[in-house]
């Protein structure tokens, strides 16, 4: 039952992910896939450009979460300025617990790819790949990729909303057999066998998390039905210790108590940094468990197994200044699996609103509210 459920779900990503509009579909110099590239770029008829690239250059910016938004914004970038995304080499690990062949049916990318001479090449900073906002204080981006302020900003945001979702369903509908056996058998031995789990994502942030919460929400910005907003926790200074940074024990319940969750399992993605010692009094499973049975060997990244654990679970905790959480949270709204809480008046980036917008010359980019709109259209 467990594997139909999940080969269901993949299925529905996959269907997401597939209800997407075909690019390029009469370029004089393309490419037909499969064959470019990397070897596995697209299958059937899509068209790639082999004289026009998008190369993101420069340093990794961030880690794994941050290289998937900068993935993902390079694509929607490539398909604006009718090229081929070329993915910096120190990016590709993001592909490692996926078969990216659906992916590579659906948009024109290669990796670590020399355009030849003579190409047009438009070259994106990894920073700028992160803040594509920032693209638009070059003229020349200016006019070829679509508005993000005044009356059209909307129209957008909600592409731009839809494309994250698209592009998260294309690569989680693929986990590769190591993920999902590694998977299956972490909830077949320590979460009762089936979906019917909670997940927290307490992460710290390497100790910035609260700072940044508290400087850049307010408690408003929560919503008293998905959180538990009279806890003692949010009289404290919220730039040192932030409830949803934190996510003490006693918060994670108390929330947990409002959705009628209290009796689930509960399962922890945790940073290791900060104390668990509540959780484990109370039963709460870690993925660190999987190391003291010796009967499966995990050869995959460990977050990977968090994510896809936590994207299948029935109710999600996050943390909204994690890229981590962002990734989760996009996934479990295609399948109408629950996650809270949804930050309201504010982006991803969780920037300073409106100080930092109005020094950004931008509006708000994708939400969570962005996001909701986009599911409640489709």
């Amino acid at each position: 039952m467990l594997r139909t459920m999940m080969r269901l779900r993949q299925h529905s990503l996959r269907r997401f992910a597939l209800d997407k509009s075909p690019k390029f579909p009469t370029l004089e110099h393309s490419i037909s896939s499969p064959g470019f590239g990397t070897g596995s770029l697209g299958v059937g008829s899509l068209q790639c450009p082999k004289d026009r690239f998008v190369l993101i250059t420069e340093y990794a910016f961030g880690r794994t979460g941050n290289h998937m938004i900068e993935f993902t914004h390079g694509l929607w970038i490539a398909e604006k300025l009718q090229s081929t995304l070329i993915v910096p080499n120190w990016m590709k690990d993001i592909f490692t617990p996926f078969n990216s062949s659906l992916l590579d049916s659906l948009y024109c990318y290669t990796v670590d790819f020399k355009p030849p001479s003579g190409s047009k090449v438009f070259e994106v900073t990894s920073e700028e790949s992160f803040f594509p906002f920032q693209l638009y204080n070059n003229k020349e981006y200016q006019t070829l990729l679509p508005p993000i302020r005044g009356n059209n900003a909307n129209a957008t945001i909600s592409e731009i909303s839809l494309h994250f979702l698209q592009v998260y369903a294309a690569l989680w509908s693929s986990p590769n057999k190591k993920l999902l056996l590694a998977t299956e058998y972490f909830i077949y031995h320590f979460l009762d066998g089936n979906f019917r789990y909670s997940t927290v994502h307490k992460r710290l942030l390497e100790g910035g998390c609260s700072n940044i919460l508290g400087s850049n929400t307010k408690v408003h910005d929560f919503s008293i039905n998905e959180l538990p907003m009279t806890h003692t926790e949010w009289n404290n200074n919220l730039r040192k210790n932030h409830p949803l940074c934190d996510m003490s024990y006693s918060f994670v319940l108390e929330t947990l108590k409002m959705h009628h969750r209290e009796s689930s399992k509960l399962f922890v993605a945790y940073d290791t940094y900060g104390g668990c010692e509540d959780y484990k009094a109370a039963g709460a499973v870690f993925s660190s468990v999987l190391k003291d049975h010796s009967d499966i060997h995990v050869d995959l990244d460990y977050k990977f197994l968090e994510m896809f654990l936590a994207i299948h679970g029935d109710f999600f905790i996050m943390n909204p200044r994690s890229t981590f959480s962002w990734q989760i949270f996009l996934v479990r709204m295609i399948l109408s699996l629950s996650s809270v809480p949804l930050v309201k008046n504010n982006d991803f980036y969780l920037q300073k609103v409106p100080e930092d917008l109005n020094a950004g010359k931008r509006d708000l980019w994708v939400s969570w509210t962005s996001i909701v709109d986009v599911m409640m259209q489709k």
